[in-house]
């Protein structure tokens, strides 16, 4: 017997039609309830029941993945957020498009195959579903409690069916959709295992290039792991290989957008440095490079491209002030060392580049 599985354009929408679908929930709500007279009231009240229904699905995620053995290594709500850096507890800034809130945690010591991972990533979407039912008694409460208890059943409703029904929302996969393929790709654990070993390993200050080979090996998922061994080959300074393995993974249109827009940027910088001509930037690369401003690696790659391709040495200058800013905001300073023998290197071919001209 076939499993009957949800047509491919209905889950393209699906987002789309689960936010219909809690519109039109709350407007009959408010219709019946009548919150209408207290308009501002259900705005104030829906804003904050997203607020707290996103804090509380990464809070379930801490909570699950601190049950099963990992430890804190970040927490982002928004553009917030706290880490550990060298063992210590630091605020930073980075927001990153697409996503609302993010918790990475330390996996535990075992092999990647053996660490558990369903009640990690399962907690979260949990967490909003059990806030849901827990608001439905305050629903029948008096004057804005009611209002505020709907907010928090809906939205938390939402939550809990955008990120656990298995599907890619914005082009990258969510919740359900990593754990659906966790259980059946053994593979795959290895794979976010390894990823999280990583970001645990530049938070206490180890660059991408001290770390082991094995760490980086892609298996049938460079879509998702490649991005890492894509730096590593930048951090390492094979910026031959790096290229040449970027543009391998820009065939993949399995690779999310947040990876995509990265190596399209760097592999830009990696063919300037290597004397070859770029086109104009694609609207893509520009909303891209707009949304990671914050990004030391996003700041070296408008350097890159301002000195080498638009000889524009006063423009070069002010992007360093802001590479700069961006290097002291960074919540992975490990990688900023990287992206300084960047500018390092593209100076020394613009100064090349030059002498070339002038004989």
């Amino acid at each position: 017997m076939k499993k009957r599985r949800i047509p491919r354009k209905i889950k393209k929408y699906l987002p789309l039609i689960i936010a219909v679908i809690v519109g039109a929930v709350i407007g009959v709500v408010c219709a019946v309830y009548g919150a209408y007279g207290t308009l501002l009231w259900t705005i104030g009240a829906l804003y904050l029941s997203f607020f707290l229904q996103l804090i509380l699905h990464e809070g379930g995620h801490l909570i699950g993945g601190l049950l099963s053995g990992y430890k804190f290594e970040s927490f982002r709500i928004g553009g917030v957020l706290l880490t550990k850096l060298e063992g210590k507890l630091r605020i930073k800034w980075m927001p990153i498009a697409g996503t609302g809130g993010q918790c990475l945690l330390s996996p535990p010591d075992l092999a990647p195959e053996d660490a558990p991972y369903l009640v990690y990533h399962a907690a979260g979407s949990a967490m909003n579903l059990l806030m849901a039912l827990l608001h439905i008694p305050l629903a029948f409460m008096p004057g804005v409690l009611r209002i505020y208890a709907i907010c928090m059943i809906v939205v938390g409703l939402y939550f809990g069916i955008l990120n656990g029904v298995p599907m890619r929302v914005q082009g990258i996969d969510n919740d359900g959709m990593h754990i659906k393929n966790m259980r059946l790709d053994p593979t795959l654990r290895t794979v976010i295992f390894r990823q999280l070993q990583i970001n645990a390993a530049q938070s206490a200050g180890r660059r991408l290039r001290d770390m082991p080979e094995e760490w980086f090996e892609t298996y049938a998922h460079a879509h998702l792991h490649g991005a890492m061994q894509f730096c590593r080959y930048m951090d390492q300074g094979a910026y031959d290989e790096a290229l040449r393995y970027g543009q391998m993974l820009l065939r993949d249109k399995r690779l999310n957008r947040i990876h995509r827009g990265a190596i399209m940027s760097d592999v830009e910088s990696l063919k300037l440095l290597g004397g070859q001509k770029v086109y104009a930037e694609s609207e893509f690369l520009i909303q891209y490079r707009r949304q990671m401003a914050y990004d030391p690696a996003v700041q070296r790659a408008r350097f890159v491209r301002a000195l080498l391709h638009d000889r524009d040495e006063a423009a070069a200058e002010k992007i360093q002030m802001q590479f700069e800013r961006a290097c002291r905001r960074s919540p992975v300073p490990a990688s900023n060392a990287s992206e300084e023998e960047l500018i390092i290197a593209a100076r020394a071919k613009y100064e090349e580049m030059k002498q070339t001209e002038g004989e």
